[in-house]
């Protein structure tokens, strides 16, 4: 009995050891960068010169004596980063941005710092349409308070918020673009095109009296082949549901066939991009950039020359838009997944791009709205009552 009782003292120091063992390893604290604590990456709109991002650093445990470190801006680390991630982020200008001061503390007893700003300098140095990648890495001063690895960098995407100009259709106006020369010769027997638009709604279509809602695109009776639009449906016909339920939609054929289904909740008031996007005898609807359903059509498309954006006159009652469509655009190819992906796609593209046919950025602020890419397709408007026009709605 004897010998079992010391073999259990003997069991219980060893234990005693490993555990004490692991609370010195415990007592053993770093410091991270705090936005960086779960993800390494953060995103920065600017609206204009001294618009600032706050940015501190934490530790584990509360600090037991003051902690010092230093945020260093390097932009080596941009091209490593495009390679790893398969990113094409571009390097901001010197002087666009800067530190309001590199030194960091914690202070004894807290375990977080206050912020330094990284703060906009010159905002015209900010390209339009441009997401800029801007590394910011943490160097620990304080020996004892090494910074963590993982945590230490912190990849700042910044781009410009553009301000904009955008159209409240009254659910009785609309816009209807005029094709130059009413010549859509080259809009036949497409296999590839994209319709996209940003939009915003007041009010929500509903089963019984004004079901539908277009946005942008070629609507035209079910009986004629040539059309494709984007809308809103409130009919629970096509997608199930109870119905007064807004869900995107993307069809041709009126909506014979069409991409679409529940499960994206709709906000009033709120911004969103839809894209319709054809593609290998596929119908894809894009929503915020994100592929949400699909349907196959295996047949070439072509339009008419009837395009109209925040409606659909002649197709039934009009089908009127209650909201705002901005950034309006039509290409004769398939945008591509990754640009569909860029929030800011949404809102610029350089009119010159490949297959960019007509682009109605609506903010021009008059019943004449041009077409960017110079083509001469003119949006004008339809409809009755005057179109209010909303200032400064930011992008994104």
């Amino acid at each position: 009995m004897k010998t079992i009782f010391n073999q259990t003292i003997a069991l219980l120091l060893v234990c005693m050891g490993v555990l004490s063992a692991c609370n010195e390893d415990v007592s053993v604290d770093s410091i991270y960068i705090t936005a960086a604590e779960k993800t390494p990456i953060t995103n920065f709109s600017a609206k204009k010169t001294d618009d600032a991002l706050g940015i501190t650093i934490s530790s584990a445990l509360i600090a037991k004596s003051d902690i010092e470190g230093q945020l260093l801006i390097e932009k080596g680390l941009v091209a490593s980063y495009n390679s790893a991630h398969g990113e094409d982020y571009q390097s901001l200008p010197d002087g666009a941005c800067v530190l309001s001061n590199s030194h960091v503390k914690i202070k004894n007893g807290n375990y977080r710092s206050e912020a330094v700003k990284l703060v906009v300098k010159d905002i015209n140095a900010l390209k339009k349409g441009v997401n800029y990648l801007l590394p910011i890495r943490l160097v620990s001063n304080t020996k004892s308070y090494p910074a963590l690895p993982g945590s230490d960098v912190l990849y700042v995407v910044i781009n410009r918020t553009l301000l904009m100009n955008v159209p409240k259709f009254n659910g009785e106006n609309y816009f209807k673009v005029n094709f130059k020369d009413n010549d859509v010769s080259r809009f036949q027997n497409l296999d590839a095109f994209t319709i996209e638009a940003r939009v915003s709604m007041w009010e929500f279509p509903k089963y019984y009296g004004g079901n539908l809602m277009g946005i942008i695109g070629f609507p035209e009776s079910e009986g004629i082949e040539k059309s494709a639009w984007l809308f809103v449906d409130g009919t629970p016909d096509r997608v199930g549901g109870a119905g007064n339920v807004p869900v995107f939609m993307f069809g041709v054929k009126q909506w014979s066939v069409y991409a679409g289904k529940l499960g994206f909740t709709l906000a009033k008031n709120e911004w969103y991009h839809v894209a319709g996007v054809f593609s290998n005898n596929k119908l894809l609807l894009y929503i915020d950039g994100i592929l949400f359903a699909e349907a196959e059509y295996k047949k070439k498309v072509s339009f008419t020359k009837n395009f109209y954006i925040g409606a659909a006159p002649g197709v039934q009652d009009g089908f009127f838009l209650k909201g705002s469509v901005s950034e309006a655009r039509f290409w004769t190819r398939a945008l591509t997944a990754a640009e569909l992906r860029n929030p800011l796609h949404r809102c610029f593209v350089e009119v010159n791009s490949k297959g960019l046919e007509g682009y109605w950025k609506l903010d021009d602020a008059s019943d004449r709205c041009k077409d960017y890419t110079g083509h001469g397709h003119t949006a004008v408007k339809g409809g009755d009552g005057k179109i209010e026009w909303l200032k400064e709605v930011p992008c994104p």
